[in-house]
């Protein structure tokens, strides 16, 4: 669970956290708009954007394919395989796919 998150430095990054567990039955459609827009924005200013979570496995990949699939319309397989090339360790869980 990310709830206990405090950014490092919150003077020099922005930061965007948001709390939701990484269990088949969280709705993570619930929080995407949210997460995309934040991705979305810092890419229209050309910033730098970091996207993490505890293990880099399956959240901050879920939000970053569906940045792909919104905003550069990549469909759901090509987004994911993009993903994984930069990190073969991504394996969004079988929840969040759906």
């Amino acid at each position: 669970m990310t709830s206990s998150f405090k950014p490092y430095f919150p003077e020099e990054y922005n930061y965007k956290v948001i709390s939701v567990n990484d269990m088949p039955q969280e709705n993570l459609l619930l929080y995407l708009d949210e997460g995309v827009d934040f991705i979305a924005d810092a890419l229209s200013y050309e910033q730098t954007i970091l996207v993490h979570c505890n293990a880099g496995i399956s959240r901050s990949a879920s939000f970053v394919i569906a940045y792909l699939m919104r905003e550069k319309n990549m469909p759901f397989e090509e987004a994911i395989a993009f993903v994984k090339k930069k990190r073969i360790s991504v394996f969004p869980n079988v929840g969040f796919i759906k």
